[in-house]
């Protein structure tokens, strides 16, 4: 994805519509919103008074429009189509669709770029004509209504292409094909083909498809959250949250390393993405955690491992979170609390394989003496992300919904934003910030039109129910076999696709048949959560590697070997799926609580996550060998086996191995 050059009159129309987008999306889950809307309101401020006068007339005038600006916000048929249309003109001119390092080149990008938003707005009137007619009409497409939605079908697939990659680009296109012509019997999975007038309802004129559910949990749940994370970005916090973090960490020894972890981890879950996250605090963290000691690689190595996770801690996940908490019919508070011991645990094996490879390469902690002295002006920046952070956890406990926390979580930002004076002399960063804000949203925005189109097929043509029934028969009710291939579709699903997209897409196709197979004893929400945390991996999974990627020129190491090491440091959280899916307990009030069941699967955990970081590592108490390493690596895995006999032999197996290596190394070093 290249950013598009914009000349001045478009660089104006997306401040415009980004800014517009951002307004609306702040306005609709703030109080103003009700209290604009509610009638009693009205009669308590006199606004309801009768009579002649130019006074009322225009009272009654203003109360009508905002009303009426009101219930158009809350009409699925008109704010969806606003949102597509805005989001897809906004990215039509931001992003290159190939190439323009020449002139000529240039010149046709902004003419094909011209074409689409023609065809984009002519799809849009064609949709406004339709939703004209309401809801109670019975409507049969003409063929100016056909060739109207499969133009604003066409546009969301190019701006698939540009933004997702060509995957997705081919599982839209592929899908669309197949419901038109379906397949015969013994190629595919066969289906009757399509009419053009049906699919163009389904795709584009009604409130499914590009306009479908998911779209609607964008808008209600997570653009909010994508404009935070911006603002808060231009509050100084950031620098601030740094600073306390390598203040704190000093004494470890892996100094900024460790600062890097806590940072990231604090910082990633309000961005949701992992790449984003390493470009802002990596710039800062990786020069300093070189600096220490450790390898380039290894240096940008743990930055990237450590935003990866951020899309996995409470108490904002990023937009597939809040996805899933809808498809899981889960609230996403208790999808926020569930999730806290297996992001503790992923965080810990990460301050583990720091210290480890501290000792490793003889890194000892810093004096006393130099430690980082935070000033009156660092904590006071640092309001403005503690106090946003506590509103949201505040307004999740409290039932508020997901898009008012975000809204509170905004306000509180940009309240104790105003306590910088640096913020204060700056307001124009605001509306710059919010601007950005507007984009990222457009930008994810398409993806997730597009992902509708997709999830429309797969609906309209029971492609998910047939896959399901297939798969039971070739796994033969095998949990683990099921859980393989799943944990490796979604890894190959996601290398080249955003986080969310590719959970959306392995959760359409086989979440049926996952669930079924899960057994009463395992939460649905295991069964989601099993499937998001591999498509979080993506980002440090090569040959994709997004996140180490960016932290790769800043670390001054080879890419690919810098994306070896953030999956190396990340592959604790590869098992940790499999251990609350056969040990639900993990996730907090998902499951009857039982003590000696909590503690029996937070031992598994913790013993697992322990020596599968130094098998991956190479270092305890000494460097370990490849045979030692294999035969932890393994015996770690199987701890988190269902099966008492399996994890118990392991169990026994590791604590001898453990012993084994530490009497050797005493013995080693008494001699």
């Amino acid at each position: 994805m290249t950013p598009m050059k914009l000349s001045r009159t478009g660089a104006y129309v997306v401040a415009v519509l980004s800014l517009a987008l951002a307004f609306v999306i702040i306005y609709m889950p703030s109080p103003l919103f009700p209290f604009l809307s509610d009638n009693d309101t009205y009669k308590a401020l006199g606004w309801e008074r009768r009579g002649d006068g130019a006074w009322n007339d225009f009272i009654g005038w203003w109360r009508g429009q905002l009303r009426g600006f009101n219930r158009t916000l809350l009409d699925p048929a008109f704010i969806r189509p606003f949102f597509v249309g805005v989001a897809g003109i906004i990215s039509i001119l931001t992003v290159e669709p190939w190439r323009t390092d020449t002139r000529e080149r240039e010149i046709a990008a902004k003419a094909f770029n011209a074409v689409l938003i023609a065809l984009l707005l002519f799809s849009l009137w064609i949709l406004g004509r339709k939703l004209s007619l309401g809801s109670d009409i019975l409507f049969l497409p003409e063929p100016l209504d056909v060739i109207g939605a499969f133009c604003g079908v066409a546009v969301i697939a190019e701006m698939v292409r540009r933004l997702a990659g060509w995957l997705m680009f081919g599982f839209v296109i592929i899908a669309v094909i197949y419901m038109k012509f379906g397949a015969p019997e013994g190629v595919f999975y066969p289906t009757s083909p399509k009419t053009w007038e049906l699919m163009a309802m389904n795709f584009w004129l009604e409130t499914t498809g590009a306009m479908g559910f998911a779209l609607s949990i964008m808008i209600n749940n997570v653009f909010i959250f994508i404009l935070f994370g911006v603002i808060i970005q231009a509050t100084g916090a950031a620098e601030a949250i740094l600073k306390i973090a390598i203040a704190t960490t000093r004494r470890f020894r892996g100094g900024p390393a460790h600062a890097a972890i806590v940072s990231s981890a604090m910082f990633g879950t309000f961005s949701g993405s992992a790449a984003a996250n390493v470009v802002g605090t990596g710039t800062f963290t990786i020069p300093l955690i070189k600096s220490r000691g450790f390898s380039p690689r290894f240096s940008g190595g743990i930055e990237a491992a450590a935003s990866t996770g951020g899309q996995i801690t409470p108490p904002v996940m990023g937009a597939a979170a809040f996805y899933l908490a809808e498809q899981a019919q889960v609230p996403y508070s208790q999808v926020a609390i569930a999730v806290l011991i297996p992001a503790l645990f992923y965080f810990a094996s990460l301050f583990l394989a720091v210290e480890l490879q501290a000792r490793k390469r003889g890194i000892e902690p810093l004096p006393l003496e130099t430690d980082t002295r935070l000033t009156r002006s660092d904590w006071i920046k640092s309001l403005a992300f503690f106090a946003p952070l506590a509103a949201i956890i505040y307004c999740l406990s409290a039932g508020y919904s997901v898009n008012r926390a975000g809204f509170w979580a905004v306000a509180m930002t940009l309240l104790f934003g105003l306590l910088n004076k640096e913020f204060r002399s700056k307001p124009s960063v605001v509306f710059e910030k919010m601007r950005e804000g507007g984009v990222a949203v457009a930008q994810l925005l398409v993806i997730v039109a597009g992902l509708g189109v997709f999830i429309g097929v797969v609906e309209g043509t029971g492609l998910g129910p047939k896959i399901g029934t297939d798969l039971a028969l070739l796994v033969q009710d095998s949990v683990v076999v099921a859980l393989l291939l799943t944990m490796i579709a979604s890894l190959v699903l996601s290398m080249g696709m955003p986080t969310l997209p590719a959970y959306a897409t392995i959760i359409t196709i086989m979440g049926i048949f996952l669930t079924q197979l899960a057994g009463t004893d395992t939460p649905v929400l295991a069964v989601h959560l099993f499937v998001l945390y591999f498509g979080v991996l993506s980002p440090v999974t090569p040959p994709v590697a997004l996140a180490a990627y960016a932290a790769a020129p800043i670390a001054g190491s080879h890419p690919f070997q810098t994306g070896v090491t953030a999956l190396r440091l990340c592959f604790v959280a590869f098992v940790i799926p499999y251990a609350f899916f056969f040990n639900p307990q993990l996730l907090i009030g998902q499951v009857e609580f039982s003590w000696p069941l909590f503690a029996l699967a937070m031992f598994k955990l913790g013993m697992a996550v322990f020596t599968l970081t130094t098998a991956t590592t190479g270092y305890y108490r000494r460097d370990l060998g490849r045979l030692e390493r294999a035969a932890i690596l393994v015996l770690s895995i199987a701890l988190v086996a269902p099966d008492v006999e399996i994890w118990g032999t392991a169990c026994v197996g590791l604590i001898g191995l453990m012993a084994w290596i530490t009497l050797g190394s005493n013995r080693k070093v008494s001699a």
